[in-house]
């Protein structure tokens, strides 16, 4: 097991472009299954999504964060698209979501959030 920062939150973005069919979807299924392996399950949550602000929602307190967006340039509409891509930009907010989510519930202050975004 990789250790988790204690005291702090450490973001970290992959992106994945591809075309249609190139594999985006086999190389996340890849990291979320080398995630779990990597980091105890009771400590990770696994975030699926295709809208930022539903992945947003889905965070919990727990200390690593996996926030896939997969076909976040493309999903439903281009309008949509375009709206995660102005979102993703500011993406290092997402370690100030987990802080408040981690001292809502009570929780050490600490983790790592990975942000996965396949477009």
């Amino acid at each position: 097991m990789s250790p988790l920062p204690v005291g702090r939150i450490d973001a970290h973005q992959l992106s994945i472009i591809g075309k249609w069919g190139s594999g985006k979807s086999t190389l996340i299924t890849h990291i979320a299954e080398m995630s779990s392996q990597r980091y105890h399950p009771e400590l990770m949550n696994l975030v699926y999504s295709d809208d930022l602000d539903v992945a947003v929602q889905l965070m919990d307190h727990k200390p690593y964060q996996l926030v896939i967006l997969d076909d976040a340039a493309g999903a439903a509409s281009s309008r949509k698209g375009g709206a995660n891509a102005e979102k993703v930009q500011d993406y290092n907010t997402l370690r100030h979501i987990l802080k408040r989510k981690q001292i809502a519930a009570g929780k050490p202050i600490g983790g790592l959030v990975n942000l996965v975004i396949a477009v």
